[in-house]
Parts: structure tokens; C-alpha cells; sequence
């Protein structure tokens, strides 16, 4: 009875041994593309004339797509990336680490933060980010057939989010009374803010007024941007940024560290 199922053993070896596997996915994803800090609403702008908006940018117009920044919802930094081409892909794997443990030589300085099942999705939001750390961040995409391929790095430093006082959201004013309207802020405490700006938005996410305070220790101000019409539904937060870290070397790549916060924002109708 052994010799026979050795010898069937050795039948179905020789009958599978002319055949070669097929359908085997060995091709990895595109390398995932970053984006770096790309800068920040109202970047060259005055009071008068509005800067920069990375608003309206894409196919989200609620998406601030100027790259790793800091999120108005908490002290969270949003990681964004271009597209993904490949069409196999499975999950994501979200990976940090700050300069401080790269330049420390530390084994494990790279930390895994999250895996995510893939959806077409093109951001991700880190809710841990530890404040007032320089902090870097890459991919990797896995596909379905266990292919992976790691993405470039980005970095930024997050502040602690400001806290605004005033307006309170959710009040109807008008037009009239919108040009009187004070919004105000708590000053800083950590020594870490080197500048403020006041952004306004309406329903579109066009920037109506920006305000920078030359005084750090004056948070707050009158509106004094251009009338706006009744009707309108204004959304308004305030930024606060910090020293930018230059020429930071990871990987023989020099980086830029920014650094900045996003107060929540509020929102204001004039009728």
C-alpha cells in the first residue's frame, strides 16, 4: 500500500512538473508621489488684497490642497498625495518619525502609525501628531498581490491650535453690522507663534479679507475688508505659523521643516 501512493506521489509530481505558473503579479505600484508643504492661503497678500488660495484646486473644494499641513479640525496634520495609477491596490501603510530619534541613530526611529484599506483616497489624516516636533512622514502601497512600494517623505512641525473667542459661530449679522463685527483670539503661551493671520472665506472658499497683526499681543480686530453682500454665508479661521527649520538633511535629501496651526473654524451669515 505505501509503494502505491508513492507511486501515485510521483505520478502527479511528474504531471504537474511541465507546467509553469501563470497570472503571478510580481510588478509593484507606482511610487506614491507626496506633496510637500506647497505654502499657505493668503501667502503674499495684505489686508486689503487677499494672497494665495489653495482652495477651488481640485475636485473637493473643501480640501486645502497646498500639500502636509495642519488640519482646522484639532491638532492634526493632513498628508496628501497625488492620484495612485495602479488599479490592484489594497491598503496603505502611514509611517512617521521625528528629526530628533533619526538624528539619535535609533534602530527603530520609523514608526508604522496606521494601515488603511485603500478607496481612491488621496489624504490622510494623522490624529496623534505630537506637537512642537519636527515631524516626517512617508507611504507604502501594498497591492492585492502583496507588491509594495514606498513614497517619497514630507515633513512639517505642528503648533498648538489656536483658540478663537469671538465671533461666536452660527450668528446672522448684517452688512452693516459685519463691518463693526471684532474677532478675537487668546494670545499665545508657548512662545512658538511668530505670526497670526485672520482668513475669511465665503460660501466658495474665496478669500474675501485676510488680517496679519504686527503685535502679537493685540488678538483681536475690527473688520476692515470689502462690503460684503447680504446673502452671503462667511467661514473665517485664524493661522498661526512658527520658525521654518532649513536645511535638514534626511537620506542625503535636505528638507524645509514649516511649521504652522489652523484654529477651528467658525462660520457667519450676513442677511
Amino acid at each position: 500500500m505505501k509503494y502505491l501512493i508513492i507511486a501515485l506521489l510521483v505520478i502527479i509530481l511528474w504531471g504537474c512538473s511541465g507546467e509553469d505558473v501563470v497570472n503571478v503579479d510580481s510588478i509593484p505600484p507606482a511610487k506614491p508621489d507626496l506633496i510637500h508643504h506647497l505654502g499657505d492661503t493668503g501667502d503674499g497678500g495684505t489686508s486689503s488684497y487677499p494672497g494665495a488660495n489653495y482652495y477651488n484646486l481640485s475636485s473637493q473644494p473643501e480640501l486645502e490642497n497646498n500639500g502636509i499641513d495642519a488640519d482646522d479640525e484639532g491638532d492634526f496634520i493632513q498628508l496628501k498625495w497625488w492620484n495612485l495609477p495602479d488599479t490592484d491596490i489594497d491598503y496603505l501603510e502611514i509611517f512617521r518619525f521625528t528629526l530628533q530619534d533619526f538624528q539619535n541613530d535609533s534602530l527603530d526611529f520609523v514608526t508604522k502609525i496606521d494601515s488603511i484599506d485603500y478607496n481612491n483616497q488621496t489624504q490622510y489624516l494623522d490624529m496623534n501628531a505630537p506637537i512642537f516636533k519636527n515631524l516626517f512622514y512617508f507611504i507604502s502601497v501594498v497591492d492585492e498581490a502583496g507588491n509594495y512600494t514606498y513614497s517619497d517623505t514630507v515633513c512639517y512641525k505642528l503648533l498648538h491650535q489656536p483658540s478663537v473667542l469671538g465671533p461666536p459661530s452660527e450668528i446672522t449679522v448684517s452688512p452693516q453690522v459685519m463691518n463693526q463685527t471684532e474677532f478675537s483670539w487668546w494670545e499665545d503661551e508657548s512662545g512658538t507663534v511668530i505670526m497670526y493671520r485672520l482668513l475669511l472665506f465665503d460660501e466658495n472658499r474665496n478669500l474675501i479679507w485676510q488680517y496679519e497683526p504686527l503685535d502679537l499681543e493685540d488678538p483681536s480686530v475690527i473688520y476692515n475688508g470689502p462690503n460684503i453682500d447680504s446673502g452671503t454665508t462667511v467661514t473665517w479661521r485664524l493661522d498661526a505659523f512658527g520658525h521654518d527649520l532649513f536645511n535638514v538633511e534626511i537620506f542625503d535629501q535636505e528638507f524645509t521643516v514649516h511649521s504652522g496651526s489652523e484654529s477651528a473654524e467658525r462660520v457667519l451669515y450676513v442677511q
